[in-house]
């Protein structure tokens, strides 16, 4: 009398209809209205919880460069509220003695920038298309900033550092072995940036990503660091030092590893974060998100792997909002995690191999799903 149909979601979760038929029945219909999409790359918009951190897309700025005065040599001294271009090829550091936080000067890259160890003080410099940059060692002092405008380069063997109060603003393309992001430094990546080591803003530094952002080591945070990434962007690394820092996430981040530290801080994701290994502590909200590892031979159908394991550290908040979800071999829920399903779907939280449960405080609450075999006692 009754017919069962059961319906699998690219995630993993099942759902019966009960369908009547009788004698007379030629067909039928099933409808299982209600289940939430998959998000994808084309679908990633803003609409989610980004935890009141709010990073607006810039954009990229025409210059008035005809009454700029032309750099010919180093020994040049520039001054305080004068533009300044370099046509050619200029060698060397940039003379800066004159300037001050209040009477910084602007030198503007048409032509070729080519130096060893230079740092400068109270100076925009801004690489305009076909200008370049190529060396080995910069920093940034003083509210310094680099602007590097599409079609424009900047390639340094050795590394990129800033050092308080300075941004790195790129419209074209940075490659650098090393970046350093100090107190309040910002890098803006509008398009890409490659760094071929590591991106160290322990110190407080943010990153705001509306590009590609490769590094192919470590990205180190701390607490005060901000980063974002924006809508159908993507930031890559073998690691992610966290530490306590404030993530908000609407493109794709990928890691091998994944560490907040037990300080914890905050990860709003609300698109993809692919992980092989994952600890979180603190709050970690996904909005229409996903934590797991990307399913490589299968990229058309957007399906995904699981994660080999994720571990929340104590009393961290997780909650999953609108069809989330977070997959992985294991899951190590250790003491006072709460884990709440909020939304109009229903969030799954899957382990194809075990949820080891630490401690009698952890707590399951909303609309959740939890799927794989469930240990209760420490490992």
């Amino acid at each position: 009398k009754y017919l069962y149909v059961r319906q699998t979601d690219p995630r993993g979760r099942d759902r019966i209809k009960q369908v009547e038929i009788d004698e007379s029945t030629s067909h039928i219909q099933c409808s299982f209205t209600g289940t939430s999409a998959i998000k994808t790359r084309a679908f990633a918009t803003t609409k989610g919880n980004n935890g009141g951190i709010d990073i607006p897309k810039r954009t990229e700025q025409n210059y008035d460069i005809s009454r700029a005065i032309p750099v010919t040599s180093p020994s040049q001294v520039l001054q305080g509220g004068q533009t300044y271009i370099v046509t050619g090829n200029f060698s060397g550091k940039f003379t800066d003695t004159s300037l001050s936080n209040s009477n910084k000067a602007t030198v503007y890259i048409q032509g070729t920038w080519e130096l060893a160890q230079v740092t400068q003080d109270f100076l925009d410099i801004i690489v305009l298309k076909d200008g370049k940059i190529n060396g080995k060692y910069l920093m940034l002092q003083n509210t310094s900033t680099l602007t590097i405008q599409s079609g424009a380069e900047v390639s340094l063997s050795d590394q990129l550092i800033c050092n308080t109060y300075s941004t790195i603003c790129n419209f074209g393309d940075l490659k650098t072995k090393n970046m350093k992001l100090n107190t309040n430094d910002i890098l803006y990546n509008g398009h890409k940036t490659d760094i071929t080591n590591s991106l160290d803003a322990s110190q407080g530094g943010n990153i705001h990503n509306f590009g590609k952002l490769d590094v192919e080591n470590t990205i180190k945070l701390n607490t005060p660091s901000i980063v974002y990434n924006a809508p159908e962007c993507k930031i890559e690394a073998k690691t992610y030092e966290a530490a306590g820092s404030t993530n908000v996430n609407f493109g794709e981040m990928e890691f091998d590893t994944y560490d907040s530290g037990e300080a914890g801080g905050s990860l709003y994701n609300n698109c993809m974060l692919f992980v092989e290994h994952m600890k979180a502590g603190g709050i970690v909200y996904l909005d229409h998100g996903v934590i797991a590892e990307e399913k490589e031979d299968d990229e058309e159908n957007e399906l995904f792997e699981e994660a080999d394991d994720i571990e929340f550290y104590d009393n961290a908040k997780v909650t999953l909002a609108n069809g989330s979800m977070i997959k992985a071999k294991n899951i190590i829920a250790k003491s006072g995690l709460s884990v709440n399903g909020e939304g109009n779907e229903t969030s799954l939280l899957k382990a194809t191999e075990k949820v080891q449960i630490q401690n009698w405080d952890v707590r399951f609450n909303g609309r959740l799903c939890i799927t794989g075999k469930i240990s209760c006692s420490n490992p």
